[in-house]
This record gives C-alpha cells, sequence and structure tokens, in this order.
C-alpha cells in the first residue's frame, strides 16, 4: 500500500514501523531484556541470567512474560491511517552464547554467537502469527511453569499462558533502566565517534547529514529522515562447523568475514 507511494511511502512506512518497534521496545526494556540486534522489521533481545538475582528459570520465565505481554497488546496492531495491520509471532531460546568485540579497517561489531542463537531460528519459524514457541531446551527449564503443547512436525512448544500459581517472586520483572528519554537524548558528544565504528556508513551519513542541516536554511530533505526507498544485494553467511566450544575459532571467522566484507564496500549489519 505504502511502497507504491515512492519515496513519500518510504518515509511514512520507516515513520509507523519506528513508532511500532519503540512501543515493541519499551515492553522489552521494563522486563528486563536488552535489544542487541535488528534485521528489518524484527529484533533480537537478551535476558541475562544473574546468579546474585535470579534462578536459573527467572529470566527465560521474564522472556515468555514479556513475549506473551507483547501479542496482547500489539499483534494485529492498526497501522493509522491505512488499512495495513502489523502482526507478530515471537520464538525463544535458552542456553549460553558467546559475546565477542571485533574490529577491522575502522569497523567494530559486536558478534554473538552460539546455539540458542541458531535455534531460536527454529522457533520463530515453528510460530505462527500470534504465537509464542519456546525450544525444547527452553521448555525444559520451565516445565509446569507455563501452559504449553507440541508443535506438530517441530521439537518446538506453542505457549498458551504462564501458570499463575506455579509464578514465585523471583520471576517478577526487573527493569533494565534504559528509558525513552535516554534514547531521545543520546550519548554524550565525546562518544559519538567511538559509537560510529558500529553504525553502517550509510547511517553515518546521514546522521552526519542531519546535523549539517541544522546550522543552514532551509533544511534539505535528504537529510530530514533516515527512510531510504533504494535496490540492495543482500548477502546471508552462515557458518555450521563452528565450535561454540572454541571461542577463538567463532573470533576468527567474524574478523575475517568483516575484513573482506569492509573490503569490498559491504556492510555487516549484524
Amino acid at each position: 500500500e505504502l511502497a507504491g507511494q515512492g519515496a513519500k511511502g518510504a518515509i511514512l512506512m520507516s515513520k509507523h514501523i519506528n513508532d511500532y518497534l519503540t512501543r515493541l521496545i519499551e515492553v522489552v526494556y521494563s522486563s528486563g531484556g536488552d535489544i542487541v540486534a535488528f534485521a528489518g522489521d524484527a529484533f533480537l533481545a537478551l535476558w541475562e541470567y544473574s546468579p546474585t538475582r535470579d534462578t536459573q528459570r527467572a529470566p527465560l520465565m521474564r522472556a515468555t512474560q514479556c513475549a506473551l505481554k507483547l501479542q496482547e497488546k500489539f499483534n494485529h496492531y492498526q497501522v493509522p491511517s491505512t488499512s495495513i495491520v502489523l502482526k507478530i509471532h515471537v520464538g525463544l531460546a535458552y542456553g549460553s552464547f558467546l559475546g565477542f568485540l571485533i574490529e577491522s579497517g575502522g569497523r567494530s561489531l559486536y558478534l554473538l554467537a552460539g546455539r540458542p542463537l541458531v535455534n531460536i531460528g527454529n522457533a520463530v519459524e515453528a510460530a505462527a502469527s500470534g504465537q509464542v514457541c519456546l525450544t525444547a531446551a527452553a521448555h525444559t527449564l520451565l516445565g509446569s511453569f507455563v501452559a504449553a503443547s507440541a508443535v506438530e512436525g517441530s521439537d518446538c512448544f506453542l505457549v498458551q499462558s504462564v501458570v499463575p500459581e506455579q509464578a514465585d517472586l523471583s520471576f517478577r520483572s526487573v527493569s533494565s533502566g534504559r528509558t525513552r528519554r535516554e534514547v531521545e537524548t543520546g550519548w554524550p558528544t565525546e562518544q559519538h565517534q567511538a559509537l560510529e565504528r558500529f553504525l553502517p556508513n550509510i547511517l553515518v551519513e546521514h546522521l552526519r547529514g542531519q546535523a549539517t542541516a541544522k546550522d543552514s536554511s532551509p533544511v534539505p530533505k535528504a537529510s530530514a529522515t533516515l527512510a531510504l526507498q533504494r535496490f540492495v544485494s543482500v548477502l546471508f553467511l552462515g557458518q555450521p562447523d563452528l565450535q561454540y566450544s572454541a571461542p577463538e575459532q567463532v573470533r576468527s571467522f567474524g574478523t575475517a568475514a568483516l575484513e573482506v566484507i569492509s573490503r569490498h564496500e559491504g556492510e555487516v549489519l549484524q
């Protein structure tokens, strides 16, 4: 519907998606989660286990409660002034992962790797619109704390609800402490250059364009928005033989991939 409106449609779609994702992200933050990656209109959130605060099950229970709340509040979301309805489906996985900071050619990337990040794809695929699915490992950990049923043709489980009488105080939401104001005000000026290393060049250029436009009049239309309609080539690179028990192998693969892609003027988004 909006795609047929050219550049105007791209701007409107960007605005509506940003508004929608902002609502979702606020629920994630208030539930103690942290957004670590975006992929188009999807994102990846983590709930970390804290031995000094949590039972092992608690972060997964918080994530499950958050997922059900997102479905309740934002599935079948009507985009204002359009006939577009946005729907969501959620996959949940549990386990250990590796986190690396890799750098090459002036670019930086925070790389996440681990079996849960592979398995969560199965849960997302098993979840239809309006559904929340758990991987087998996540379902085993939650056990009787959720009402769930096996998904036919998959090793995942469809969550119906959290069992209230089973929940204990350790599952209460713990806010990540992030707020809308923090996002709006941004980071201190002295940190901008360091943060730019983690952003795609196209985004850095537009942010710099916006800053320059503030000092001139009138403001150029091209710098007034980050919405762009363009043709791109996308590369999805998988390495199924990576051994997550060997962190240096994972780091070496990520560093080499970042170096080669950057050399060929590509951007690593996640």
